[in-house]
């Protein structure tokens, strides 16, 4: 296949992307499922589940151009495999609806030509929203969900955009499974390498509460009361430019409105996170072997830290008693029989060498009054009080 590169966007883009293909986006997390988190979002009352984000780092994403948008149902471009070329009136730099037959007029004469799905495959950083909890429960004030959803998507990802500082082309927001059935969001980083903003969003509980709140705030309401200012300077009836629209969103502009996102941006204001361990607590348990090893457990229970994912499982040529798979972190409850010579100095080799890998040693000893300023070092292995994993 031939392609070429264009320097500016021209009145023909311009055209393309308003009639609009047919796009298709399908993603991949990494098989190990210590790599991908997944958060709960809750009332303040912690009573009632909102929503619920998966997130995952170097996630696959396949971008597939099933079809022009106003095509009937045959899919794929026609190519000529002879020259490599798309064939004028049906693929790229061509019109969807051109006559059939002058495409076969067109052809040359050693043409073997292929219907062809073209597509690209990357790796991003991504996160995927589910809000089926929180519209549930919502009264969406008459407005259908095919609107609701598609305002919040534009609406969190210009808010996420605005948080963190990032530029338009840094973070991309699309509907899964596709338009036409939207049933959760997909987010990622677009930008090369990424900011890494999407995982703050699973491992601060009020990232996204702080979010929808500036969600609101560019929808023209007030983030406390969900009331429109009464000084706002300009009218926005349903959407503007200012608020959800913007040139990668055209095609959803006849459905954006504000006054859809309103409700579940409101709820998800004062949404507080859970993030849900890899191993649950009682599996933890079940395999420490020592009565240390589960104090150590039941005290980042307690006080809410994030629990660790795996218990006494092998990590390079150690076997910590537990071990974060996210921080490369690896923890050793310290008993009465580290108090050997012996003991201490094979300890310490066996560390010194997770250490020279790249993993994180964290030693803790058997005296819960230190734990407190042990763990409080650490914040991105466990976390802040609150942040239960």
């Amino acid at each position: 296949v031939r392609t070429q590169r264009i320097q500016r966007i021209t009145c023909d883009e311009e055209e393309r992307l308003r009639r609009g293909y047919d796009l298709r986006t399908t993603y991949r997390f990494e098989g190990d499922a210590g790599r991908t988190r997944t958060t709960t979002y809750a009332d303040p009352s912690g009573q009632t589940t909102l929503a619920s984000a998966i997130y995952g780092p170097a996630t696959t994403l396949w971008r597939i151009n099933l079809k022009w948008v106003q095509s009937k149902d045959e899919l794929g471009f026609a190519l000529d495999l002879t020259s490599g070329k798309w064939l004028p009136g049906m693929g790229a730099g061509g019109e969807s609806d051109a006559d059939p037959g002058e495409d076969s007029l067109r052809l040359p004469a050693r043409a073997q030509v292929r219907r062809v799905v073209p597509y690209v495959e990357d790796r991003r950083n991504a996160l995927v929203l589910t809000l089926d909890d929180v519209l549930e429960r919502l009264d969406l004030h008459g407005h259908d969900r095919e609107s609701a959803m598609a305002s919040v998507q534009s609406a969190l990802e210009r808010a996420i955009e605005t948080v963190y500082q990032l530029e338009d082309s840094d973070l991309a927001a699309e509907p899964v499974p596709d338009r036409d059935d939207r049933r959760k969001i997909l987010l990622y980083e677009a930008a090369e390498g990424g900011a890494g903003v999407l995982s703050r969003l699973v491992d601060d509980r009020k990232a996204l509460a702080a979010v929808s709140r500036k969600a609101l705030e560019l929808l023209h309401f007030d983030p406390d009361t969900g009331l429109e200012p009464e000084d706002r300077p300009a009218p926005c009836v349903q959407s503007c430019y200012d608020c959800l629209r913007s040139y990668y969103n055209q095609r959803d502009h006849a459905i954006l409105d504000r006054h859809a996102a309103r409700p579940v941006l409101l709820a998800l204001a004062g949404a507080r996170g859970e993030p849900v361990p890899v191993m649950p607590l009682d599996d933890l348990t079940a395999q420490c072997e020592t009565d240390a090893e589960r104090a150590f457990l039941s005290y980042l229970h307690q006080h809410r830290h994030r629990l660790p994912d795996k218990a006494q499982g092998h990590v390079s040529i150690a076997r910590p008693d537990f071990y974060y798979q996210n921080a490369l972190a690896c923890i050793f409850i310290d008993g009465s029989i580290h108090q050997y010579a012996d003991v201490a100095a094979r300890d310490d080799r066996v560390r010194r060498h997770l250490e020279t890998e790249g993993y994180t040693v964290i030693a803790i000893p058997n005296h819960p009054a230190t734990w407190a300023t042990i763990i409080a070092q650490y914040p991105k292995v466990f976390g802040s009080s609150g942040t239960q994993r």
